[in-house]
């Protein structure tokens, strides 16, 4: 199979939210040798990053063309990163990423320990067309914290991966991501803060927890936002006691859950 098909292909099956074992090629966006689930990333050199490798954003000379990588799709933030801060790719109400990315992971090795407050937000959702469909945490085994609204307004969000290391998501943080199905929470997981899925009343349906321990700290307001109905259940639980039922009453009683789901 020729290069020019392959991309072609990468371009569609992302543009369909879909992400699998697709030779990534080598061009302006980094080459990519091995056979991968990133699908042409940007290189490492459009991000600004200090010297405590602390991530900025995108650098002026990429958003002073960023039509240059429109063949790539992906955003792999760098391994070296520690933190992104408030904002990095949010500027004026408005996001910096391009419409043409789709994808936003980490690097395996990743050292990044928190994403600040509003770091992928888009506008509100009315003005906008274009948003991130798949974002992946898993390769961040250092990642603590998501600040507040960090993903909000990103309406076409359909995949969200959670580290194993996770342990507070801020307020409002997957607000209005509309298309959002399902969740699966690290047992490490601590907080949830208010309006945490606020607006994702249209196909969030599916929330699971690994070895729930039944200690994490609620907002009356963190799950208000979810579908009428819904299923919750917890995996590998730790004992009788933390079961996807013991679940089900808690995030009803502490998180706002609507009454209607079940396990």
């Amino acid at each position: 199979m020729n290069k020019k098909l392959i991309k072609t292909i990468a371009s569609i099956t992302c543009g369909l939210g879909i992400v699998g074992t697709i030779p990534a090629i080598a061009s302006s966006c980094g080459g990519q040798s091995e056979t991968e689930e990133i699908i042409n990333p940007l290189p490492e050199d459009v991000y600004n990053i200090d010297q405590n490798n602390v991530l900025k954003g995108f650098t002026s000379e990429f958003l002073d063309n960023p039509s240059a990588y429109s063949d790539c799709n992906t955003m792999l933030i760098p391994a070296s990163v520690t933190s992104i801060v408030d904002n990095a790719f949010y500027h004026n109400y408005a996001s910096t990423i391009p419409s043409f990315i789709k994808k936003v992971t980490f690097a395996k090795g990743s050292k990044c320990n928190s994403i600040g407050s509003n770091t992928f937000a888009r506008e509100d959702y009315s003005a906008s067309t274009t948003t991130l469909i798949l974002i992946d945490l898993s390769k961040c085994s250092s990642l603590t914290t998501i600040g507040s609204d960090a993903f909000r307004y990103n309406t076409s969000l359909a995949s969200i991966t959670f580290p194993s290391s996770l342990e507070s998501i801020g307020e409002t943080t997957f607000g209005s991501c509309r298309q959002l199905i399902s969740v699966t929470f690290p047992s490490s997981l601590k907080t949830i803060g208010a309006y945490a899925f606020i607006g994702c009343n249209l196909l969030l349906n599916n929330i699971k927890w690994n070895a729930w321990a039944g200690n994490t700290t609620l907002d009356p307001t963190s799950f208000s936002g979810v579908c009428r109905n819904g299923i919750v259940t917890v995996t590998n639980p730790i004992d009788d006691e933390h079961n996807s039922a013991a679940l089900l009453a808690y995030l009803k009683q502490y998180g706002g859950l609507p009454d209607s789901w079940k396990y």
